[in-house]
């Protein structure tokens, strides 16, 4: 079994065990709550403090990322995060967007490699909660809560790439579609305090999609008040995408904290 295939296994082992969880949970996601026929939104600004390793080839010059989200001041020309969410009983829909402009520079021998790059990332879809357990003891006025939702939809991705060594300028981009599946437990630690895991896996090599596409968040909420929310966490992403016929091919990691405020209503 290849690279490819053990990431592929890994990840839906792990999707599986989120299944089995939520075995039986159709006749058990029924809730008290009194607005659950009303449609809900939450909107969210966010910042990930990425840090991005790995390789970028761009019409056959290969060069090798190494920025740790503690250089994203130095790097880091422009960054926009932005998610919404609306839920309908168990029903989600999910919109969320990130737009990253970095400049870098390395060097290879006595040459020196100036990397101009921008990323632009759009996922959307759907989630349906298939499992909700109250955490508080029976009898005991209690609003604390463990759900299981499992997710689809798809992943946009644009990929732009510009490698300057002063005698040669090459400049390509790419953008695709990924598949996705995934799922999300969020669980209540107090009525205020909760914590989210999210997993997805994409790409598949479908069509013109990446080959392997890997994306986790574990993030820390704390509610202000009924419609106000602060969350923080750490967000990982894999990806990896090749196109031999218009050269350009990434073997790439982000990585790093999360930070945003949540509005509900």
């Amino acid at each position: 079994m290849g690279r490819h295939g053990i990431r592929i296994a890994v990840a839906l082992l792990l999707l599986a065990l989120v299944c089995l969880l939520s075995r039986g949970a159709f006749a058990q996601a029924a809730s008290t709550e009194t607005d659950r026929d009303s449609w809900r939104f939450t909107v969210a600004p966010y910042l990930w403090l990425v840090g991005i390793h790995g390789d970028l080839t761009v019409k056959g010059i290969e060069s090798s990322l190494d920025m740790d989200f503690g250089d994203l001041w130095s790097d880091l020309d422009f960054a926009g995060q932005l998610r919404g969410e609306a839920w309908k009983g168990n029903l989600g829909l999910f919109l969320d967007g990130t737009w990253l402009k970095l400049s870098t520079d390395e060097s290879i021998g006595p040459i020196k490699l100036d990397i101009d790059m921008q990323v632009g990332i759009v996922e959307a879809g759907a989630l349906y909660r298939v499992y909700e357990m109250p955490l508080g003891a029976e009898g005991v006025p209690d609003d604390r809560k463990l759900a299981v939702q499992l997710l689809a939809g798809g992943r946009y991705w644009y990929l732009k790439g510009k490698l300057d060594t002063g005698p040669i300028d090459v400049e390509n981009s790419q953008d695709w579609v990924d598949p996705i599946l995934g799922a999300r437990l969020i669980t209540d630690i107090t009525e205020r305090a909760s914590v989210s895991l999210r997993m997805d896996i994409g790409g598949f090599g479908i069509g013109s999609a990446s080959e392997f596409a890997f994306n986790a968040t574990a993030l820390f909420g704390y509610k202000l008040t009924e419609r106000w929310k602060l969350a923080g966490g750490y967000r990982v992403m894999t990806l990896d995408y090749g196109s031999g016929s218009d050269a350009f091919q990434t073997d790439l990691s982000f990585y790093g904290p999360i930070f945003g405020v949540g509005y509900r209503f």
